[in-house]
């Protein structure tokens, strides 16, 4: 079933507990399209949905499906706000300024919490200092360690690579309603849960993983029969450049993307950072993937990705050679 039926049918159940809406409320003089995205899901199944609202004369509403509770992404600019959504809820969006970080966002408790704490930090987040931001976000987590924003915050604005063991330490003296699974899985952080560390990625059996991708929508990558080549990436990873030359080079060494394939994943929660650059790198015959989960996606955990820019270079396994038979993943004919 193509992804756009499935949506279709995921979204055909239609009762007011299973829709939420988002309303924009600023100042007359902006104008701008605000993108969302979010993770739709119910028992069965579940989709990255990304849609716009176009805000006119400050105005502007859309109403969203979703049968779980999901965390909202809302990009402008250089800005990415978070919102909490339960089907049911009655999102507002206001501010007198038009600078995202003054706004208040209402609906449930958890927007409200989470609008106090950006606007107390509003220059903090606007200077988009890492150190600052991580010092910010771990004075709430000290005095609010039962609160689930404290997970939300951690899991959304802590920044692991600038100070991995201070987000463990911070972890750790999470306790009560904070540590309940909804809010971590909410958070797209299943790892979290007991704190394990990563295990080593085992290559010495076939894996197999499907990535959401450019062109065909997604792309299933299969181990032990090819040298598969994986290269994780942001949009403001230092050598971008010199890693997609490498990328082109080790195509042009090996052209036949059947049994040698390459994918590369973004690790960017926006969409359009992931996209905007797939037209200019003329990287061809390439998987082009992404994953707004990062290093929290199942796919990073499989892979043993903790951190990027990350090459891993996958060799074929001789016992999968003898014994397997032959096939070739979608991306041999791009």
């Amino acid at each position: 079933m193509a992804v756009s039926s499935a949506l279709a049918l995921f979204f055909s159940a239609g009762c007011s507990r299973n829709k939420f809406s988002v309303t924009f409320a600023l100042p007359e003089g902006v104008n701008a399209a605000y993108a969302i995205s979010y993770y739709a899901s119910d028992s069965k199944r579940g989709f990255i949905v990304e849609t716009a609202v176009q805000v006119q004369k400050g105005a502007g509403k859309t109403e969203l499906r979703g049968v779980n509770p999901t965390l909202l992404t809302i990009s402008v600019g250089g800005y990415r706000i978070f919102a909490f959504a339960r089907g049911g809820n009655d999102i507002t969006i206001s501010s007198k300024e038009a600078d995202p970080y003054s706004w208040d966002i209402s609906g449930n408790k958890i927007n409200e919490q989470w609008s106090e704490w950006r606007q107390k930090n509003r220059q903090i987040l606007s200077r988009g200092n890492a150190t600052e931001i991580n010092k910010a976000v771990g004075d709430y987590v000290k005095s609010n360690p039962s609160d689930p924003l404290a997970t939300l915050l951690l899991t959304t604005r802590y920044d692991r690579r600038e100070d991995p063991e201070g987000f463990n330490k911070l972890w750790k003296t999470l306790k009560g309603d904070a540590l309940k699974e909804e809010w971590i899985s909410l958070a797209g952080a299943p790892d979290l849960i007991t704190l394990a560390p990563r295990p080593v990625a085992d290559f010495s059996k076939p894996l197999e993983f499907v990535v959401k991708s450019r062109g065909n929508g997604a792309d299933t990558i299969r181990t032990g029969e090819k040298t598969v080549v994986v290269y994780c990436w942001r949009g403001h990873d230092d050598g971008r450049k010199e890693s997609i030359d490498s990328l082109k080079r080790l195509r042009k060494a090996h052209p036949d993307s059947a049994d040698f394939v390459i994918v590369d994943i973004c690790f960017d929660s926006d969409s359009i950072t992931w996209a905007t650059p797939l037209g200019r790198d003329s990287l061809r015959h390439t998987v082009r993937a992404w994953t707004p989960l990062a290093e929290n996606d199942s796919i990073a955990i499989l892979l043993g990705v903790t951190r990027t820019p990350a090459f891993l270079t996958i060799p074929p396994i001789k016992s999968a050679l003898k014994s397997a038979p032959r096939s070739s993943s979608k991306s041999a004919s791009k």
